[in-house]
C-alpha cells in the first residue's frame, strides 16, 4: 500500500480551510448586514406609519369639529376653543399644544380612552392659523373674533435618533387645508 496515496486523500489542507472560511466569513457578513439593514428600514417604517396615523387621526377629528362649531373662542397660535351646537354631547371643545411637552390634546377627551389622551405626541412646532371668509389670513388675533370663518393646522413631529445613533431622527410635517367653520355665521 502507497502511502502518499492515502494521505492525499485523507482531508483538507490547512490552506483549504483558511480559504473555506474566509469565503463562509464574507457570506455571513452579507447576510447579516443585509438583515441589520432590512431591521432598520422597518423599524423606520413602523415610526413613520405611526406618525402619520396620529396625524390622520387628530386632523380628522378637528376637521369633524371645525365643521360642525357654531362659533369660536379664545384663538391663539397654539390653542382653540369650538362653540359646539347644541346636542353634539359637548358644549365646548378645546385644542391645545403644550409645547413643554411637544402633546396636542383634545377636550373633552374621548369616552372611554381616559381622562384626555393626546392626539399628537413628539411634536416640535404646531401652530393654528386663522382666515376669514374671503381667505385673509390674521396675522394678530386681537379684535378679529368674530371674522374668523376658517382655520387651518400645521405641525411637525420628530421621532428622537436610535439607541445607538445608527438611524437619524425621522421628521414628520404637515400643512393642513384651510377648514371651513360651516356652522358659524358670518357677520359683517
Amino acid at each position: 500500500m502507497n502511502l502518499s496515496r492515502l494521505r492525499s486523500n485523507s482531508g483538507f489542507t490547512l490552506v483549504e480551510l483558511l480559504i473555506g472560511m474566509t469565503l463562509t466569513l464574507v457570506v455571513m457578513a452579507g447576510v447579516i448586514s443585509c438583515f441589520i439593514f432590512l431591521s432598520h428600514n422597518l423599524s423606520r417604517l413602523q415610526i413613520q406609519q405611526k406618525f402619520e396615523s396620529q396625524g390622520r387621526r387628530a386632523l380628522l377629528y378637528f376637521a369633524q369639529d371645525a365643521r360642525m362649531a357654531s362659533a369660536i373662542t379664545t384663538p391663539t397660535a397654539t390653542s382653540v376653543t369650538f362653540v359646539m351646537p347644541p346636542g353634539s354631547g359637548s358644549p365646548t371643545v378645546t385644542y391645545n399644544y403644550n409645547s413643554a411637552t411637544g402633546v396636542l390634546t383634545r377636550d373633552p377627551g374621548f369616552t372611554g380612552l381616559g381622562s384626555n389622551p393626546p392626539l399628537l405626541v413628539s411634536l416640535t412646532s404646531f401652530t393654528f392659523s386663522y382666515y376669514d371668509v374671503y381667505g385673509n389670513p390674521y396675522p394678530a388675533l386681537t379684535n378679529y373674533l368674530i371674522g374668523i370663518k376658517q382655520v387651518s393646522v400645521s405641525f411637525n413631529a420628530q421621532s428622537p435618533p436610535s439607541w445607538n445613533l445608527t438611524q437619524p431622527a425621522f421628521t414628520y410635517q404637515v400643512s393642513s387645508g384651510r377648514m371651513i367653520l360651516r356652522n358659524k355665521a358670518i357677520l359683517p
